[in-house]
Protein backbone atom coordinates (compact mmCIF):
# COMPACT_ATOMS: atom_id res chain seq x y z
CA UNK A 1 0.00 0.00 0.00
CA UNK A 2 1.40 3.44 -0.92
CA UNK A 3 2.72 5.63 1.87
CA UNK A 4 0.59 8.41 3.27
CA UNK A 5 0.46 11.34 0.86
CA UNK A 6 2.46 14.52 1.37
CA UNK A 7 0.16 17.55 1.16
CA UNK A 8 1.42 20.69 -0.58
CA UNK A 9 -0.37 24.02 -0.97
CA UNK A 10 0.13 26.75 -3.51
CA UNK A 11 -1.42 29.51 -5.55
CA UNK A 12 -1.21 31.14 -8.96
CA UNK A 13 -2.56 34.33 -10.51
CA UNK A 14 -5.03 33.86 -13.34
CA UNK A 15 -5.63 35.97 -16.48
CA UNK A 16 -7.89 38.33 -14.53
CA UNK A 17 -5.34 38.81 -11.74
CA UNK A 18 -7.25 36.70 -9.23
CA UNK A 19 -5.38 34.59 -6.71
CA UNK A 20 -6.29 30.93 -7.26
CA UNK A 21 -5.39 28.52 -4.44
CA UNK A 22 -4.76 24.81 -4.79
CA UNK A 23 -3.53 21.72 -2.96
CA UNK A 24 -1.66 18.63 -4.10
CA UNK A 25 -1.57 15.25 -2.36
CA UNK A 26 1.64 13.56 -3.51
CA UNK A 27 2.10 9.82 -3.22
CA UNK A 28 5.52 8.18 -3.40
CA UNK A 29 5.81 5.80 -6.36
CA UNK A 30 2.39 6.91 -7.53
CA UNK A 31 0.76 5.04 -10.41
CA UNK A 32 -0.98 8.12 -11.84
CA UNK A 33 -2.17 11.60 -10.92
CA UNK A 34 -5.70 12.94 -10.88
CA UNK A 35 -6.74 16.56 -11.36
CA UNK A 36 -10.08 17.08 -9.61
CA UNK A 37 -12.48 19.88 -10.55
CA UNK A 38 -15.14 20.57 -7.92
CA UNK A 39 -18.77 21.52 -8.46
CA UNK A 40 -20.62 24.81 -8.01
CA UNK A 41 -20.59 26.06 -4.38
CA UNK A 42 -17.93 23.50 -3.37
CA UNK A 43 -14.27 23.92 -2.48
CA UNK A 44 -11.10 21.91 -1.84
CA UNK A 45 -11.99 20.74 1.68
CA UNK A 46 -15.20 19.08 0.45
CA UNK A 47 -12.93 16.39 -1.03
CA UNK A 48 -10.92 15.60 2.09
CA UNK A 49 -12.73 12.26 2.49
CA UNK A 50 -12.32 10.91 -1.03
CA UNK A 51 -8.78 12.08 -1.80
CA UNK A 52 -7.19 9.80 0.85
CA UNK A 53 -9.07 6.89 -0.76
CA UNK A 54 -7.53 7.78 -4.11
CA UNK A 55 -4.12 8.13 -2.45
CA UNK A 56 -4.43 4.61 -1.00
CA UNK A 57 -4.98 3.33 -4.52
CA UNK A 58 -1.70 4.89 -5.60
CA UNK A 59 -2.83 8.18 -7.10
CA UNK A 60 -1.49 11.65 -6.44
CA UNK A 61 -4.25 14.28 -6.52
CA UNK A 62 -4.42 17.97 -7.38
CA UNK A 63 -7.40 20.28 -6.84
CA UNK A 64 -7.92 24.05 -6.97
CA UNK A 65 -10.69 26.32 -5.72
CA UNK A 66 -12.40 27.70 -8.81
CA UNK A 67 -12.63 31.51 -9.14
CA UNK A 68 -15.25 32.87 -6.75
CA UNK A 69 -15.16 29.65 -4.70
CA UNK A 70 -13.43 28.58 -1.51
CA UNK A 71 -10.29 30.59 -0.80
CA UNK A 72 -9.71 31.69 -4.39
CA UNK A 73 -10.39 35.30 -5.31
CA UNK A 74 -13.30 36.44 -7.42
CA UNK A 75 -16.87 37.56 -6.81
CA UNK A 76 -18.65 34.83 -4.85
CA UNK A 77 -21.05 32.80 -6.99
CA UNK A 78 -20.21 34.74 -10.14
CA UNK A 79 -18.28 34.33 -13.38
CA UNK A 80 -18.23 36.63 -16.41
CA UNK A 81 -17.50 33.90 -18.91
CA UNK A 82 -17.49 30.09 -18.61
CA UNK A 83 -14.22 30.12 -20.52
CA UNK A 84 -12.60 31.56 -17.36
CA UNK A 85 -13.00 28.16 -15.69
CA UNK A 86 -11.40 26.36 -18.62
CA UNK A 87 -8.49 28.80 -18.78
CA UNK A 88 -7.90 28.42 -15.04
CA UNK A 89 -7.72 24.64 -15.36
CA UNK A 90 -5.19 25.09 -18.16
CA UNK A 91 -3.19 27.49 -15.98
CA UNK A 92 -3.34 25.00 -13.13
CA UNK A 93 -1.51 22.45 -15.28
CA UNK A 94 1.06 25.02 -16.37
CA UNK A 95 1.58 26.59 -12.92
CA UNK A 96 1.46 23.59 -10.59
CA UNK A 97 5.00 22.96 -9.31
CA UNK A 98 3.84 19.62 -7.91
CA UNK A 99 2.69 18.23 -11.27
CA UNK A 100 4.44 14.89 -11.77
CA UNK A 101 5.34 14.97 -15.45
CA UNK A 102 6.33 11.31 -15.57
CA UNK A 103 2.85 10.11 -14.50
CA UNK A 104 -0.32 9.50 -16.53
CA UNK A 105 -2.98 12.20 -16.12
CA UNK A 106 -6.66 11.63 -15.38
CA UNK A 107 -9.34 14.26 -14.84
CA UNK A 108 -12.24 13.97 -12.41
CA UNK A 109 -15.06 16.49 -12.44
CA UNK A 110 -18.25 16.77 -10.41
CA UNK A 111 -21.36 18.59 -11.69
CA UNK A 112 -20.08 22.01 -12.84
CA UNK A 113 -16.61 20.47 -12.65
CA UNK A 114 -17.76 17.76 -15.04
CA UNK A 115 -18.85 20.39 -17.55
CA UNK A 116 -15.47 22.11 -17.22
CA UNK A 117 -13.59 18.83 -17.69
CA UNK A 118 -15.66 18.01 -20.77
CA UNK A 119 -14.90 21.34 -22.49
CA UNK A 120 -11.25 21.37 -21.40
CA UNK A 121 -10.62 17.86 -22.69
CA UNK A 122 -11.69 18.76 -26.22
CA UNK A 123 -9.04 21.41 -26.86
CA UNK A 124 -6.19 20.88 -24.42
CA UNK A 125 -2.65 19.92 -25.38
CA UNK A 126 -2.34 18.02 -22.09
CA UNK A 127 -2.08 14.28 -22.69
CA UNK A 128 -5.14 13.01 -20.80
CA UNK A 129 -5.44 9.26 -20.25
CA UNK A 130 -9.10 9.39 -19.23
CA UNK A 131 -11.83 11.40 -17.56
CA UNK A 132 -14.24 10.55 -14.75
CA UNK A 133 -17.47 12.52 -14.34
CA UNK A 134 -19.93 12.42 -11.43
CA UNK A 135 -23.36 14.02 -11.92
CA UNK A 136 -22.01 16.09 -14.84
CA UNK A 137 -23.87 19.28 -15.71
CA UNK A 138 -25.36 18.25 -19.06
CA UNK A 139 -28.77 19.76 -18.34
CA UNK A 140 -30.76 21.21 -15.44
CA UNK A 141 -34.00 19.97 -13.94
CA UNK A 142 -35.14 23.55 -13.44
CA UNK A 143 -37.60 25.13 -15.84
CA UNK A 144 -34.83 26.80 -17.82
CA UNK A 145 -37.13 29.05 -19.84
CA UNK A 146 -38.56 30.70 -16.73
CA UNK A 147 -35.20 31.03 -14.96
CA UNK A 148 -33.54 32.25 -18.15
CA UNK A 149 -36.13 34.97 -18.56
CA UNK A 150 -35.82 36.03 -14.92
CA UNK A 151 -32.03 36.05 -14.89
CA UNK A 152 -31.78 37.82 -18.24
CA UNK A 153 -33.91 40.63 -16.90
CA UNK A 154 -31.93 40.74 -13.67
CA UNK A 155 -28.61 40.76 -15.53
CA UNK A 156 -29.61 43.99 -17.29
CA UNK A 157 -29.57 45.66 -13.88
CA UNK A 158 -26.56 43.86 -12.48
CA UNK A 159 -24.69 40.78 -13.72
CA UNK A 160 -23.08 40.30 -10.32
CA UNK A 161 -26.12 40.79 -8.07
CA UNK A 162 -26.34 37.61 -6.00
CA UNK A 163 -29.48 35.55 -5.41
CA UNK A 164 -30.08 32.42 -3.31
CA UNK A 165 -29.22 29.37 -5.37
CA UNK A 166 -32.33 27.30 -6.25
CA UNK A 167 -31.09 24.11 -4.57
CA UNK A 168 -31.39 23.12 -0.91
CA UNK A 169 -29.83 20.31 1.09
CA UNK A 170 -32.50 17.72 0.24
CA UNK A 171 -31.67 18.20 -3.44
CA UNK A 172 -28.03 17.40 -2.82
CA UNK A 173 -27.64 14.61 -0.28
CA UNK A 174 -29.84 12.08 1.49
CA UNK A 175 -27.45 11.70 4.46
CA UNK A 176 -29.22 13.79 7.10
CA UNK A 177 -26.19 13.92 9.40
CA UNK A 178 -24.40 16.07 6.81
CA UNK A 179 -27.05 18.76 6.68
CA UNK A 180 -25.52 20.80 9.52
CA UNK A 181 -22.14 20.74 7.77
CA UNK A 182 -23.69 21.97 4.52
CA UNK A 183 -25.41 24.85 6.29
CA UNK A 184 -22.52 25.95 8.52
CA UNK A 185 -19.57 25.51 6.14
CA UNK A 186 -18.30 29.13 5.82
CA UNK A 187 -16.73 28.50 2.41
CA UNK A 188 -19.75 26.90 0.79
CA UNK A 189 -21.68 29.12 -1.60
CA UNK A 190 -25.40 29.70 -1.14
CA UNK A 191 -25.86 32.24 -3.92
CA UNK A 192 -25.53 32.63 -7.65
CA UNK A 193 -25.31 35.62 -10.01
CA UNK A 194 -27.47 36.06 -13.13
CA UNK A 195 -24.34 35.99 -15.28
CA UNK A 196 -23.18 32.65 -13.88
CA UNK A 197 -26.58 31.03 -14.40
CA UNK A 198 -26.72 32.25 -18.00
CA UNK A 199 -23.15 31.08 -18.63
CA UNK A 200 -24.06 27.62 -17.29
CA UNK A 201 -27.02 27.55 -19.62
CA UNK A 202 -24.88 28.47 -22.63
CA UNK A 203 -22.31 25.85 -21.71
CA UNK A 204 -24.98 23.14 -21.51
CA UNK A 205 -25.79 23.85 -25.15
CA UNK A 206 -22.10 23.73 -26.11
CA UNK A 207 -21.69 20.45 -24.20
CA UNK A 208 -24.50 18.87 -26.22
CA UNK A 209 -22.95 20.05 -29.49
CA UNK A 210 -19.39 18.97 -28.63
CA UNK A 211 -20.10 15.57 -27.04
CA UNK A 212 -19.62 13.70 -30.32
CA UNK A 213 -16.05 15.05 -30.53
CA UNK A 214 -14.97 13.46 -27.24
CA UNK A 215 -12.86 10.41 -28.05
CA UNK A 216 -10.79 9.74 -24.91
CA UNK A 217 -11.74 7.06 -22.32
CA UNK A 218 -14.60 8.25 -20.13
CA UNK A 219 -16.34 6.90 -17.02
CA UNK A 220 -19.58 8.53 -15.87
CA UNK A 221 -21.50 8.13 -12.60
CA UNK A 222 -25.08 9.41 -12.36
CA UNK A 223 -28.22 8.97 -10.27
CA UNK A 224 -31.79 8.72 -11.50
CA UNK A 225 -32.85 10.56 -8.32
CA UNK A 226 -30.67 13.58 -9.00
CA UNK A 227 -32.75 16.72 -8.31
CA UNK A 228 -30.18 19.19 -9.65
CA UNK A 229 -28.93 18.00 -13.03
CA UNK A 230 -30.99 16.11 -15.58
CA UNK A 231 -30.41 12.36 -15.50
CA UNK A 232 -31.94 12.06 -18.97
CA UNK A 233 -29.54 14.71 -20.28
CA UNK A 234 -26.59 12.73 -18.90
CA UNK A 235 -27.85 9.60 -20.66
CA UNK A 236 -28.13 11.50 -23.95
CA UNK A 237 -24.66 12.95 -23.45
CA UNK A 238 -23.23 9.47 -22.81
CA UNK A 239 -24.90 8.10 -25.93
CA UNK A 240 -23.51 10.95 -28.03
CA UNK A 241 -19.90 10.67 -26.82
CA UNK A 242 -17.93 9.02 -29.63
CA UNK A 243 -15.23 7.41 -27.45
CA UNK A 244 -14.97 3.67 -28.02
CA UNK A 245 -13.95 3.32 -24.38
CA UNK A 246 -16.89 4.64 -22.39
CA UNK A 247 -18.85 3.40 -19.38
CA UNK A 248 -21.90 4.69 -17.50
CA UNK A 249 -22.76 3.57 -13.96
CA UNK A 250 -26.10 4.63 -12.52
CA UNK A 251 -27.60 4.68 -9.04
CA UNK A 252 -31.22 4.71 -7.96
CA UNK A 253 -31.09 6.08 -4.41
CA UNK A 254 -28.19 8.52 -4.20
CA UNK A 255 -28.74 12.24 -4.73
CA UNK A 256 -26.70 14.80 -6.66
CA UNK A 257 -23.47 14.92 -4.65
CA UNK A 258 -22.40 11.35 -5.32
CA UNK A 259 -18.93 11.82 -3.87
CA UNK A 260 -20.45 12.89 -0.54
CA UNK A 261 -23.10 10.16 -0.48
CA UNK A 262 -23.05 6.68 1.12
CA UNK A 263 -21.88 5.22 -2.19
CA UNK A 264 -18.71 7.34 -2.36
CA UNK A 265 -16.34 4.51 -1.30
CA UNK A 266 -17.77 2.20 -3.95
CA UNK A 267 -17.51 4.91 -6.58
CA UNK A 268 -13.85 5.55 -5.74
CA UNK A 269 -13.13 1.80 -5.85
CA UNK A 270 -14.73 1.46 -9.29
CA UNK A 271 -12.98 4.59 -10.56
CA UNK A 272 -9.60 3.44 -9.18
CA UNK A 273 -9.87 0.03 -10.83
CA UNK A 274 -10.91 1.73 -14.07
CA UNK A 275 -7.88 4.01 -13.96
CA UNK A 276 -5.44 1.18 -13.25
CA UNK A 277 -6.62 -0.65 -16.37
CA UNK A 278 -5.83 2.43 -18.47
CA UNK A 279 -2.34 3.23 -17.24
Amino acid sequence: MPAKATIKSGQFIDHKYRKIVFKSWLVKKALAQIYIVHGFSEHIDNYQDIIPLLNKNGFSCHIMDLPGHGLSEGIRGHIDDFQDYIENLDLFFKSNPYHQSDLPVFLMGHSLGGAIVNRFSLNTKVNINGIILTSPLCGLLLNNKIFSLVFRRLSRKSKTLLFPKPFIFKHLNRTVSKEKYYKTDPLRLHCISPALFLELEKNITKTKISASKLKIPILIFASSKDKVVSFDAIIRYYQTVSSKDKKLITYGEAMHELLQEEEHSQIIKIASDWIKKRI
